[in-house]
C-alpha cells in the first residue's frame, strides 16, 4: 500500500464507508501504514484469494535499507538448535552470564534460573531500567530464546502449530504468544514458562490483532477484531493469564476503534496502563485526553484548557512513563471526529494534567519511554514525504530528551517503504531494552533484528533471522 491514489477504487470505497472509523480516508491510510509494522501479522497469513480482491499496486522497492552504521556480529562460538518437540520444555536449563560495560561502570547480570522466585528476588520494578537477558522470538512457526551476547539459540516451543510473536512478561519468567490462523479467526495467545513449559491459553480462539502485558503481570491486554465487524481497529479487552475470572471488555466507556491509536510500539508491557499496578487507564480520543480508574467507572478529562489553542485536535497513542509521572500522546489534526487529518506532534504532560507542553519539532508515530523516562522515542517520516500523504515512502526512529527537546536520528534506524504481497510496511518492529541503552529494530521478517547503541548509533545484526521483534527479558543488574 502506497498512497491513496494508488489504491484501488473498491478500497477507497471500502474505507469511507467503514462504520465507526473516526479518521478521514487520507488520515486513514497514514493510520494503518502506521500501524501495519508493529501488527503481530506474518504476510503468510494473507491468503492470494484476498490479496487478489484487494488489488493493492505498489512501486515501492523491496530492499532492505543499509547503513553505514551497521558492524558485523562476532563470531559465535555455537548455536544449538533442539529437535522439533510438540511442545515440550528444552532439555537443557538456560544459562546466561551477561557481563556489560556502560560508560566506565560494570553490571554483571547473574545465570538465569527457571526458577520465578530466584528471578524475582532482586529484578527491578518495572518503573526502573534493567538488566538485558536474554531475548525470545519467531521464526518459521516455533519459538526461539536467543542468547544476545554468545549468539547461541535454544528452541522452547515447536512442532506442527503456527506460532508467532513471542513476548517476555515484565518480570522475565513467563512468554506469551500468538498460536493459530488469524484470518480464519483460529489464533489464541498462549503463554508459556521461559523454558517453553507449562503452556496454556488465555485467550479462546479469534483473531487477537495486538497484545501487550500489564505492567504487574497478572494480565494480557488484547485488541481483537471482530468477526462481525472487520477491519475496524477492533475492540480491547483485558484477559487475567491466570484464568480465575472472565475478561473485561474496555469498550465501552473507551472509545472504539482503540487498536491503533493504543498500541504504539512492540514493546511488552500496554502503554496505556499506568505502571505498577495499572490502577489508571489512558484513552485518547476526539477532543479529549481521559483517565479511567481500574474499573472504568471514574474518568478524568486531562489539560482541556491547555490543549485548546489546538482546536480542534484528536488524541492518539497515550503512553504514562515507567514511574507512572508523566504522560507522552500524540496530537492530531482533524475536521470533525470522522475526519483526522495529520499529526501536530508529540506532546507530554504530568500526570495531574498539569505542565503540557510539545517535544521535538516535527511530528510522531507513537511515543515509546525509555526506561528510566529520561527519553521518548518516536517513529518519523521524513519531511519531503509528507506531501504524498503516505509512510511508505521511508521513516527513522528519533529519540527525544524530555527535559531539553533535543533530537538524536538513529540513523541505522532509517528504512524505505516495502510492499510484498499486498502488505505495505516500514520496520516490523523496534523497542527499548530493559537497560536503556540499546534498541532492538526488525525491519522485515525472515531477516536479522539489528541492535542499534543510543549513544553512538553503531548497529550490530544479532546473528539470527527471524520473522518477529525479538522481546528482551528484564533481568536483575548488579553493580561492582
Amino acid at each position: 500500500m502506497t498512497s491513496l491514489e494508488q489504491m484501488t477504487p473498491a478500497v477507497k470505497t471500502w474505507l469511507k464507508g467503514t462504520a465507526g472509523t473516526p479518521y478521514g480516508v487520507e488520515e486513514g491510510v497514514r493510520r494503518v501504514m502506521a500501524r501495519v509494522p508493529q501488527t503481530k501479522q506474518r504476510s503468510r497469513w494473507w491468503p492470494p484469494s484476498t490479496i487478489q480482491s484487494i488489488g493493492i499496486r505498489s512501486h515501492i522497492t523491496a530492499e532492505p535499507a543499509t547503513s553505514s552504521h551497521r558492524v558485523a556480529w562476532p563470531a559465535r562460538v555455537s548455536r544449538p538448535v533442539m529437535a522439533r518437540p510438540v511442545l515440550r520444555p528444552a532439555t537443557a536449563i538456560l544459562t546466561v552470564a551477561l557481563t556489560v560495560t556502560l560508560g566506565g561502570t560494570l553490571l554483571v547480570v547473574p545465570p538465569l534460573s527457571p526458577d520465578p522466585g530466584a528471578a524475582d528476588a532482586a529484578l527491578p520494578p518495572v518503573t526502573q531500567p534493567a538488566g538485558n537477558g536474554v531475548m525470545t522470538y519467531a521464526r518459521d512457526g516455533d519459538i526461539f530464546v536467543g542468547d544476545p551476547t554468545t549468539g547461541d539459540e535454544t528452541l522452547i516451543v515447536g512442532g506442527p502449530d503456527d506460532d508467532s510473536s513471542p513476548r517476555f512478561s515484565p518480570d522475565g519468567t513467563r512468554i506469551a504468544f500468538l498460536r493459530g490462523d488469524p484470518t480464519l479467526y483460529d489464533a489464541r495467545l498462549v503463554v508459556v514458562g521461559m523454558d517453553g513449559s507449562e503452556p496454556h491459553d488465555v485467550t479462546p480462539a479469534g483473531w487477537p490483532m495486538e497484545f501487550a502485558w500489564t505492567p504487574d503481570g497478572s494480565a494480557l491486554l488484547v485488541n481483537e477484531e471482530l468477526a462481525e465487524l472487520p477491519s475496524v481497529g477492533g475492540v480491547l479487552k483485558l484477559y487475567e493469564v491466570a484464568g480465575t475470572s472472565d475478561p473485561r471488555t474496555l469498550v465501552p466507556p473507551l472509545p472504539f476503534f482503540p487498536g491503533g491509536p493504543y498500541f504504539d510500539d512492540s514493546g511488552p508491557v500496554a502503554p496505556m496502563v499506568r505502571p505498577p499496578d495499572g490502577d489508571l487507564i489512558l484513552s485518547g480520543d476526539y477532543h479529549a485526553l481521559d483517565v479511567f480508574s481500574r474499573d472504568l467507572q471514574e474518568r478524568t478529562t486531562l489539560a482541556a484548557g491547555a490543549l485548546e489553542p489546538y482546536e480542534p485536535y484528536g488524541i492518539s497513542w497515550p503512553a504514562w512513563s515507567p514511574d507512572g509521572s508523566m504522560i507522552a500522546f500524540e496530537v492530531d489534526r482533524v475536521e470533525d471526529r470522522n475526519a483526522w487529518t495529520g499529526s501536530l506532534g508529540t506532546f507530554v504532560l504530568n500526570a495531574d494534567g498539569s505542565g503540557l507542553r510539545r517535544i521535538g519539532t516535527g511530528e510522531g508515530i507513537g511515543a515509546s519511554w525509555s526506561p528510566d523516562g529520561s527519553r521518548i522515542a518516536v517513529g518519523r517520516v521524513r519531511e519531503s514525504d509528507r506531501a504524498g500523504a503516505t509512510l511508505a515512502a521511508g521513516a527513522v526512529v528519533v529519540i527525544i530528551d524530555i527535559a531539553t527537546g533535543a533530537e538524536q536520528e538513529l540513523e541505522a534506524t532509517r528504512v524505505e517503504g516495502k510492499a510484498e504481497m499486498g502488505r505495505g510496511w516500514l520496520h516490523e518492529g523496534w523497542s527499548w531494552s530493559p537497560d536503556g541503552h540499546s534498541m532492538v529494530m526488525l525491519e522485515r521478517h525472515g531477516t536479522r533484528p539489528l541492535v542499534i547503541d543510543v549513544e553512538t548509533g553503531e548497529a550490530s545484526e544479532l546473528p539470527w533471522e527471524t520473522d518477529s521483534l525479538p522481546s528482551w527479558q528484564r533481568v536483575t543488574a548488579f553493580r561492582r
